[in-house]
């Protein structure tokens, strides 16, 4: 399935799973500067788009400056998705709310474009902006703000205001993070675990590998197994390094 470019999804709703679409094992290709506003899975996952990947042969291409705004769902505000997903460089995703993941919802492989935007994206559990889940790799690119996401206010334990990574207890995950040049995390606030990004191995391996050490922005939580208690972004993020053995808090 291909969309063109300038397209625009507005105050569309599902009563399951994907308020715009609901893609089973294809691929689906959205052009540039497409717009998804204000759409809803109101018992289910996606806000915009559920796609998954029973076959394992299905992609998600998103191509640049494409916004995803006032979005909800119960699971994945904006976006889930098993299998690969891409999203293009400027993409905006703002205001976008679920009881779990506010923003996106990936167990795949998952790559953000360069100069993106997570801005003010809720959710109850987990991640205020982004849950990478037993996935592959999820690369984030140069640039990429995450300001003023929020996560935990059901008071759930292992929520980040903006980036959560887990396994969920998958003993054959090898779950990875990179983080590009100049990622700036801002004002993110979670109930518990970390302000800005959390990572928990439960059974498998979690690793973030930053690819460099010109980390800006800010946050105080940023390590795997982060003490517990509310935690706000906050000063210049420190150096990140190789994690250390998780644990629950």
């Amino acid at each position: 399935t291909v969309i063109g470019k300038n397209a625009i999804f507005e105050g569309n709703t599902a009563g399951t799973h994907g308020g715009v679409i609901a893609n089973y094992d294809g691929d689906v290709k959205i052009g540039t500067t497409a717009t998804f506003d204000s759409n809803h899975a109101d018992n289910g996952y996606g806000g915009a788009i559920f796609n998954n990947n029973y076959l394992g042969t299905s992609k998600l291409a998103i191509d640049d400056n494409v916004s995803f705004v006032n979005n909800t769902a119960f699971q994945g505000g904006a976006i889930i998705k098993n299998g690969e997903i891409q999203i293009g460089k400027n993409s905006l995703f703002e205001n976008n709310t679920a009881v779990n993941s506010g923003a996106i919802h990936s167990s795949g492989k998952l790559t953000i474009g360069d100069a993106s935007k997570f801005t003010n994206n809720k959710s109850e559990n987990y991640a205020g902006a982004i849950l990478f889940q037993n996935g592959d790799t999820m690369t984030i690119g140069n640039d990429v703000e995450f300001s003023g996401n929020e996560s935990g206010t059901s008071g759930d334990k292992h929520s980040a205001g903006a980036i959560a990574i887990e396994d969920q207890g998958d003993t054959n995950a090898n779950v990875k993070a990179i983080l590009g040049n100049n990622v700036k995390f801002t004002a993110n606030k979670a109930t518990n675990s970390a302000g800005a990004l959390y990572m928990y191995e439960s059974a498998g391996k979690a690793e973030l590998r930053p690819c460099d050490r010109k980390r800006t922005g800010s946050g105080k939580d940023v390590r795997p197994g982060a003490a517990p208690g509310a935690a706000e972004d906050q000063h210049d993020l420190p150096e990140l390094q190789p994690p250390h053995a998780a644990h629950e808090p």
